[in-house]
């Protein structure tokens, strides 16, 4: 049994070292599962170790060719990802599945040729899996074949790595145990070379040698993983972000659902990747995480000729998660319109079409001329707020609702982005008549708070301690100001919010807290996203339904041009606040240099007779005349949409008299400094414990003299076996004459102890004299081993 056990802990490329590599390797594909890139990828793991296990069996098959071994993989790989791809529960046999797959197949080849757009989740579902066989075959391969080490942690490596820099959420666990499971395969790896030197020289070696190297190892792998753990995460530079942002940029081109089909996650593509805020012509669909400092350029994304200065909204999201928003408008049409791919869940709307608008009291037409000034990879439209006609084909994402009669109608009061129907490239220019808001503040503060269905999840909140808090300020705020409508608390948070600082250069909140939470009671100051987010989080604590909004800000006017010159740099973010008779209405609780606050007046105005000239709104009026609406289909809407309240949202109490908690600033750096200084006063403690344990139960002169030769041996200075303890002296003095006569004593005083008898040493004298050499050789010792370090990092011994 003993016997099994140590050659298990043999660290050659035997059964230790393919357990270490199928850890990494499952480890690699569990971070992609955890990425949750499309449903159907949770059995990749399954599929992975398939291919772990074929790969081993092969590999020490010598007798077996590496291009049969290969060509038998990869059909027992395509047999063993069919088995799991989640096709139709009714296809119970084999060759069911195979020629369901098979047909799927040839349909996507003929849509190839023809141009077509791929969007067969079960073809991509068992692309993926196949890809994770071929992966984890691959690695196994390489490492017991090839004989590969070094080379195989920085392939495994840089998957997860680029698996990391596009995954939202980033699955951080698996990052953390796949780095000391590879720092662990290298130890084993080096002491593998290590033995066999030892072995070519006839060397004996220890029992459980190889064993306690693993041991030692383990500990120094932990701690060193320990260490990066702890270290701060935040990017403050700005440089650095920017370099981030261009790197992520070129998985767009790879996805399989761009623009207008990246509108949603789930079984139809991988559409989760997170374009930076308001980074150049583009916005994310569907996944924003909230972030530090922000960067942006001066380059001009649109020119808008307009008859007075709006906001250009791009895209509204519903949902917080506590980490950022999602938008979840076309996973809720999909669902209704049961569609076999989200693209098609999208509306398509014709030139010179109307969108049915509700709730359109207060409002007046808007035309604007929009001119894209750079490519948009996201497809998206910006426009003002409540677009009633396109003058180009566009998709527009909404929700649904199901009337008594059966008939699904389209809300196009539920829109979250509106896509150009083919490429939105540079100097695209389209037309929009949107309906904007002029209502009064009296008028608001008289609607109704009787919402209807379709409202509530623009107040959803998340379950958490957080959530109380912003819900505990909130009410907090609006109590002081004496606000009891929702216009009155709705003004009183962004006046609120807008006396904090705007500052665009913030750290990433802390991994563990809720960003917004950080931004209200930690840090108070920060940019768009955060003062929006706030808003919108406090007033659905207080029951008002409210959506986080992307766009851009007016920009600068060109009289000369008579056109908004509208820039990266003004990309924002900003709440929506829905009332009941009027829509969704702007806010702006951002106190930035480059946004306007809406100015409207204290009550409704006098009757006016504008029959005559009834769009005469501006120096571009009456270019496009106000379109007809469709009162059958308004109605129909109104009756289905408007007549069902619900319940107002009430947040969960606070623990302690509903009070948010005090405001307490903390000092990022001088916590990481004593976490910092904290790792390192353990781990020389450790290393210290250590050495004491080397020489524990040695004699005064016996402990000093192997005290001095370790450190002798670290600073390259080795006894050889050859040599007596005071030729090893005296060669020691060469390089320490300051020390001669310390050494000459040390010497002295071991070869009495171990070959005299009766001889009486001093133990103080002993200690002091090793004192006094230790602080010679301990600064060479460490510089040497620096060296050794680096040395190994940047020139690593590849090996087949």
């Amino acid at each position: 049994m003993l016997q099994r056990v140590r050659a298990f802990f043999q660290p050659s490329y035997g059964l230790l070292t393919w357990t270490l590599a199928s850890i990494m390797a499952l480890l690699v594909v569990t971070n992609v599962v955890e990425s949750e890139w499309v449903e159907g990828f949770e059995r990749m793991r399954i599929v992975a170790l398939g291919g772990l296990i074929v790969a081993a069996l092969f590999a020490r098959w010598q007798a077996l060719p590496a291009f049969i071994a290969h060509v038998l993989s990869l059909f027992m790989g395509l047999a063993w990802a069919i088995r799991f791809v989640p096709l139709d529960p009714r296809l119970d046999g084999q060759v069911d599945r195979w020629t369901d797959l098979l047909i799927r197949g040839i349909a996507a080849i003929r849509a190839a040729k023809t141009g077509e757009r791929i969007e067969d989740y079960y073809l991509f579902s068992l692309a993926g899996l196949l890809l994770a066989w071929i992966f984890a075959y691959s690695s196994i391969w390489l490492l017991l074949r090839w004989r590969w080490n070094w080379r195989l942690v920085m392939l495994n490596g840089s998957l997860l790595m680029a698996n990391l820099t596009y995954a939202i959420p980033k699955p951080i666990a698996s990052f953390w145990l796949f780095l000391l499971v590879a720092l662990l395969f290298l130890v084993t790896q080096t002491y593998a070379q290590r033995q066999h030197t030892w072995d070519a020289g006839f060397l004996e070696q220890q029992e459980w040698l190889s064993l306690r190297y693993l041991w030692a190892g383990v500990l120094a792998c932990f701690s060193l993983v320990l260490m990066a753990a702890l270290m701060p995460a935040n990017i403050t530079n700005a440089q650095l972000r920017i370099f981030g942002e261009n790197l992520s940029r070129p998985i767009d081109f790879f996805l399989p659902d761009n623009g207008a089909q990246r509108a949603d996650r789930g079984p139809q593509g991988v559409g989760n990747v997170v374009v930076p805020n308001g980074n150049g012509a583009n916005f994310a669909n569907n996944t924003v995480q909230l972030g530090g400092a922000r960067s942006a350029t001066n380059e001009v994304v649109l020119e808008v000729k307009a008859p007075a200065a709006e906001y250009w909204r791009s895209n509204a999201w519903d949902l917080y998660n506590g980490k950022g928003w999602q938008n979840t408008t076309g996973d809720i049409a999909w669902q209704v319109r049961r569609t076999s791919t989200r693209r098609e869940a999208l509306t398509p709307i014709n030139p010179d079409d109307t969108l049915t608008q509700i709730d359109t009291n207060g409002r007046e037409p808007f035309t604007q001329t929009i001119k894209l000034m750079q490519t948009r990879g996201d497809q998206q439209l910006p426009a003002a707020t409540s677009p009633l006609t396109w003058s180009v084909p566009v998709l527009v994402q909404h929700t649904f609702i199901i009337s008594d009669s059966e008939t699904t109608l389209p809300n196009f009061g539920d829109s979250a982005i509106y896509f150009n129907q083919g490429p939105a490239n540079r100097d695209f220019e389209y037309s929009v008549v949107s309906l904007i808001s002029n209502v009064d503040k009296q008028s608001l503060r008289n609607a109704s708070t009787d919402y209807p269905v379709w409202l509530q999840r623009y107040l959803q909140l998340p379950d958490s301690q957080a959530m109380r808090n912003i819900g505990g300020l909130s009410r907090q705020l609006t109590t002081a100001a004496g606000a009891e409508t929702a216009y009155d608390k709705a003004v009183a948070l962004e006046n609120y919010l807008r006396q904090m600082p705007y500052d665009d250069q913030i750290p990433a909140p802390p991994a563990d807290a809720d960003p917004i939470e950080n931004f209200l009671f930690n840090l108070r100051r920060g940019y768009c996203d955060y003062f929006a987010g706030s808003m919108v989080l406090m007033l659905r604590a207080q029951g008002i339904p409210a959506r986080w909004v992307q766009g851009y800000a007016t920009g600068d006017y060109d009289a000369d041009r008579q056109v908004y010159i509208v820039r990266d740099s003004i990309a924002h973010s900003w709440p929506e606040v829905y009332f009941m008779g009027y829509g969704w209405i702007r806010f702006e609780p951002t106190p930035a240099g480059y946004v306007t606050v809406p100015i409207r007046p204290d009550g409704p105005p006098q009757a006016e007779d504008n029959s005559e000239n009834p769009d005469d709104i501006g120096p571009n009026a009456g270019q496009v005349q106000q379109p007809a609406t469709d009162f059958d289909a308004l109605q129909d809407l109104r009756e289905n949409y408007q007549t069902t309240p619900i319940p107002t949202v009430e947040p969960q109490a606070l623990p302690v008299d509903d009070a948010a908690p005090p405001i307490v600033e903390r000092s990022p750096f001088w916590r990481w400094l004593a976490i910092i200084c904290a790792i390192i006063g353990m781990v020389i403690l450790l290393l210290w414990g250590l050495l004491q344990r080397e020489f524990r139960g040695l004699r005064p002169a016996a402990r000093a003299y192997g005290f001095i030769g370790l450190l002798a041996r670290w600073a390259g200075l080795e006894q050889r076996p050859e040599r007596t303890p005071q030729e090893f002296a005296s060669e020691l003095a060469k390089e320490m004459p300051g020390q001669r006569r310390t050494l000459r004593r040390l010497a002295d005083a071991y070869t009495a102890e171990q070959y005299g008898s009766h001889v009486r040493l001093d133990p103080e004298e002993i200690e002091n004299d090793r004192a006094m050499v230790s602080r010679t050789l301990w600064p060479r010792s460490i510089s040497r081993g620096w060296r050794s370090i680096l040395k190994q990092i940047l020139r690593p011994r590849w090996r087949r």
